[in-house]
């Protein structure tokens, strides 16, 4: 996927390491928005990693794009009790994106630290 200027949209795994102008709380506001169409849609969306979503820009905001189909076509469950019910399928998609909020901020608060941290003399 290509960002509006051309270059290439990197990976919200990269954004996690390395220093951008996104924080924390402008990803994470991307994640409840991409939960929400999921949830909308009915969408049985479980890999929620970093690796599998790029960070766009749309309108003027930043949005995650999932790039990993098979994970909706196909589940990690020997019963996929989750995609046959609705409120299964909820409950387990909120999980999922309450865990990747949780890796977004603990990344992201930690490369604050970091950078804020100052070497002794």
């Amino acid at each position: 996927m290509r960002l509006d200027d051309g270059r290439i949209a990197r990976s919200l795994y990269a954004h996690l390491f390395e220093i951008t102008a996104h924080d924390a709380a402008t990803r994470c506001a991307a994640l409840d928005r991409m939960e929400t169409w999921l949830l909308h849609h009915k969408v049985p969306l479980f890999d929620l990693n970093a690796g599998n979503f790029v960070v766009a820009n749309a309108k003027g905001a930043v949005e995650l794009v999932c790039i990993d189909r098979k994970s909706v076509v196909g589940g990690k469950e020997i019963l996929p009790f989750s995609r046959w019910s609705r409120a299964l399928m909820h409950r387990k998609l909120q999980r999922c994106s309450q865990r990747l909020r949780e890796r977004v901020r603990t990344a992201l608060d930690g490369k604050v630290a970091l950078a804020g941290h100052t070497q002794p003399h």
